[in-house]
């Protein structure tokens, strides 16, 4: 499989992620804190998928592009400051905030709260998977 079909394959995967959330996703934070704690692990997960996805597409990117690799998360993000828009930049290493919080299991006060605002604001993922499609296309 070449590593084209496989980006848009991963896009793909992403945006399968979304519209689980978006399908299920309760209309407010009361409501979300009530609902049961296989519903909140399954948000959890479609979350770190999408992060992990992310980086994963990132790293398949910079193969293609011929860009060279990255020694850390940050560094490979960092390697597409001139291709995405700032806010998708952020959003990448704020979802991977998110990731690693659920990952390894920080817990705070706003854990919950924390976990559903991302689950919201899914519009960003919308826009790093249309910027990603212009890149492919270009590519």
């Amino acid at each position: 499989m070449d590593e084209i079909h496989r980006l848009k394959e991963k896009l793909g995967e992403i945006t399968q992620y979304v519209n689980e959330i978006e399908e299920r996703l309760p209309g407010s934070l009361k409501e979300y804190l009530e609902s049961d704690l296989t519903l909140k692990r399954t948000f959890e997960r479609d979350l770190q998928l999408i992060s992990e996805t992310q980086l994963e597409i990132l790293s398949l990117l910079t193969r293609v592009k011929g860009i060279g690799i990255a020694s850390t998360e940050n560094g490979l993000i960092d390697k597409f400051r001139k291709t995405l828009s700032f806010k998708t930049i952020e959003d990448v290493r704020e979802r991977r905030r998110l990731r690693n919080m659920l990952i390894h299991a920080y817990s705070n006060a706003k854990y919950d709260e924390d976990v559903y605002n991302s689950a919201r604001e899914l519009k960003k993922v919308k826009v790093f998977v249309g910027e990603l499609e212009n890149i492919i296309s270009k590519t």
